[in-house]
């Protein structure tokens, strides 16, 4: 947050310069006379230099951001390539250290994926505990790694072609050369543009390396925990009013946060995060009581169960601890 307060700082003290700058630009020429008299030549040379001085002060502040932006952009993309930064996918990248790549190698990570992939394994947890941001994670770095070396490739072919062809137009352009000779060149070009392309199979793999074999392995094995996820998250259909519910109160709170100070923000993200977490599907609710709440232009509904009467809005008898924290929320920006 810091970081990017200053960088706000340097592009804003950028713009006021160069907007001086455009006023003392503007001032020049409106008071701009053929003969100027030369008690007012050094007036003059001063409003030149500051001319000069302001503009070369904003658009270097203007650049040094840009770059700083464009370096910052370059080495994170450069980091999310090599890393995922989670500690449990660290685990499994730490054994893909080696000196060469030999059947050995990958014999080797075939078996540590298996491992943290097998059955009540390490991914497995995961799974349990919902966290599908993280299992996510490992997906966009796998995708990452193997689309970066058939971008690297294309990106390669792409540049080679573009200089042999501008170097054959030159060639051709510049030269009076007879159209026999003009055609060999054209054969040339063809066959060199075929070798482009079919240079990068020279290599067993891609540049070399199964590296993204047992990438596609892994992946493989990703996507069916994913799916097993996707069957814990299904959602019936009799349970969508929830779901609903929980997406009212987080629009309310998104609401609250855009309108309150910066200093209240931290604590309605830590509770919008609380409400987009809470697991409020119920089963039975015809067995339970039911409190209808406002919030907003909405309303959304609370289940209490039935143990005695006129006990539905007592704290204690709402459904689930879900609900609880929910009350709890609902509580605290006075929506009940």
């Amino acid at each position: 947050m810091k970081k990017k307060n200053g960088i706000n700082k340097v592009i804003c003290s950028a713009i006021v310069l160069l907007v001086i700058d455009i006023c003392l630009f503007i001032i020049k020429i409106c008071f701009k006379t053929e003969n100027v008299p030369n008690k007012f030549s050094g007036i003059e040379l001063l409003f030149d230099i500051m001319l000069l001085l302001f503009g070369a002060i904003g658009f270097l502040l203007l650049f040094s951001v840009w770059g700083v932006a464009l370096i910052t952009a370059f080495k994170k993309g450069l980091h999310n390539i090599r890393y995922s930064d989670d500690k449990l996918w660290e685990e499994i990248d730490v054994y893909k250290h080696r000196w060469i790549e030999n059947g050995e190698y990958y014999k080797k990570m075939t078996r540590v994926i298996n491992c943290f992939y097998q059955k009540n394994g390490k991914v497995d947890k995961l799974v349990k505990e919902k966290s599908v941001d993280r299992l996510f994670l490992r997906l966009d770095f796998l995708n990452a790694q193997m689309e970066f070396e058939d971008d690297l490739k294309s990106a390669i072919q792409s540049l080679v072609i573009s200089v042999v062809s501008s170097v054959i137009y030159g060639l051709i352009t510049k030269n009076e050369f007879s159209q026999a000779l003009i055609v060999i060149i054209e054969i040339i070009s063809v066959i060199a543009f075929f070798l482009i392309v079919i240079v990068f199979y020279s290599w067993r793999g891609k540049f070399g390396s199964y590296d993204y074999l047992i990438n596609e392995y892994e992946k493989k094995l990703l996507l069916k925990k994913i799916a097993k996820l996707n069957k814990v998250l299904r959602v019936a259909l009799k349970n969508e009013e929830t779901l609903k519910a929980q997406q009212i109160v987080i629009d309310a709170l998104i609401e609250k946060c855009k309108k309150a100070k910066k200093e209240d923000q931290d604590g309605i993200e830590k509770d919008i995060h609380i409400v987009e977490s809470l697991q409020l599907d119920v089963k039975h609710k015809n067995k339970l009581y039911v409190r209808k709440v406002q919030v907003g232009k909405d309303k959304i509904k609370l289940y209490y169960r039935k143990e005695r009467e006129n006990s539905c809005y007592n704290f204690d008898l709402l459904i689930n601890d879900e609900y609880k924290k929910m009350y709890k929320i609902l509580e605290k920006y006075e929506w009940l």
